[in-house]
């Protein structure tokens, strides 16, 4: 599956998951009176006290809701199963979509904040700050919520790996490690995989002020614009840099030996290194700055003689930081895009 399609993917499957949160609490409309006592009601048992006196309580048929210590209902036993995450929110379970028994959650009053689209939930954090990864049913993929429920990333993640408070989710080739503490969740490492002129590439990034400026998607921005520069650069294809051309900005960029009019073919050998970093710019303005550093062949004219040259040579390309970490392409070239009279030559 190509990126593109993978990220329209994505968004198709946030928009059908905001549909199954509607479709789930037109099914699951659990708060009939929340203030009714289970006397009446139910005849049930009290399993367990979690959060501020709430009670896990099994009914006759083997379902299970919530009480408080008043014995008055909050959730009704309608559910396979129980966990209370605190007063507010519930990961129940349920089979009333058919065989499988799949995961949500719900708020007190009955209402679906997740939908119920998992085969279950891992939890990760510290004491005062959980994390939730839904593992969605039929799939390796994932979705992660913070202590309200609210998707942390706005992306469906392919796989996750936890240890302790830390976990690693992937994304086609990509691993991002997080890290949750008292105060939120924040990257602490990213290994963004892409290619230009099918030679692959890896950008690895471990600077904490780096990546507190910036997101997997402005990394993975970062990542294609480097890609469409050098396929750029290597064809004098156009196209390849019209989604990273912007008419507010004033951007520079140029092909790979554009200024040498002897040079009458040129051909990516390898992508050796690309590095990522943080650089004040000469009128004190920051930007974030990729040096790629490459093997390319080049044939040249010289003397009527046709000549082939094999070197190393360094692009760099330079991003600015806009509102909200967004990140623009505004300068790409080559340092050294000249034929040396010491190159190796075949």
């Amino acid at each position: 599956m190509s990126k593109h399609l993978k990220i329209l993917t994505s968004v198709l499957f946030i928009v059908i998951i905001i549909l199954a949160v509607c479709i789930t609490r037109f099914y699951f409309d659990v708060s009939k009176d929340t203030g009714k006592n289970t006397d009446n009601v139910v005849t049930y048992s009290r399993k367990e006290q979690s959060v501020n006196g709430l009670y896990i309580i099994e009914s006759e048929n083997g379902l299970f809701g919530v009480a408080d210590e008043n014995n008055k209902i909050i959730l009704e036993p309608c559910w396979k199963s129980i966990e209370i995450e605190n007063e507010n929110f519930f990961i129940v379970s349920s089979d009333s979509f058919g065989d499988e028994i799949l995961y949500g959650c719900v708020d007190s009053e009955g209402n679906a904040e997740i939908p119920f689209i998992y085969s279950g939930f891992e939890k990760f954090g510290t004491d005062n700050m959980t994390f939730y990864v839904g593992r969605i049913t039929g799939e390796n993929s994932c979705i992660v919520y913070d202590s309200n429920f609210n998707s942390c990333f706005g992306r469906v993640w392919d796989s996750y790996s936890i240890d302790e408070n830390r976990i690693k989710l992937y994304w086609n080739e990509n691993a991002y490690t997080y890290f949750a503490g008292d105060d939120g969740i924040s990257l602490k490492n990213a290994v963004i995989k892409n290619k230009a002129m099918n030679k692959k590439y890896s950008i690895i990034i471990n600077s904490r002020v780096l990546l507190s400026k910036l997101d997997y998607r402005n990394l993975e921005k970062i990542s294609d614009c480097i890609s469409a520069y050098l396929n750029y650069s290597f064809t004098q294809n156009h196209s390849y840099m019209d989604k990273y051309i912007s008419s507010e900005i004033h951007q520079d960029y140029r092909r790979f030996f554009s200024d040498n009019p002897d040079v009458v073919s040129k051909k990516l050998e390898s992508i050796k290194d690309v590095s990522v970093y943080q650089e004040k710019l000469r009128d004190g303005t920051q930007c974030i700055t990729a040096s790629v550093r490459i093997t390319a062949g080049i044939s040249y004219i010289r003397d009527g003689e046709n000549i082939n040259l094999t070197d190393n040579y360094h692009a760099v390309v330079k991003f600015d930081e806009k509102e909200f970490g967004m990140v623009n392409m505004i300068s790409a070239s080559f340092s050294d895009d000249e034929i040396k009279s010491d190159s190796h030559q075949s």
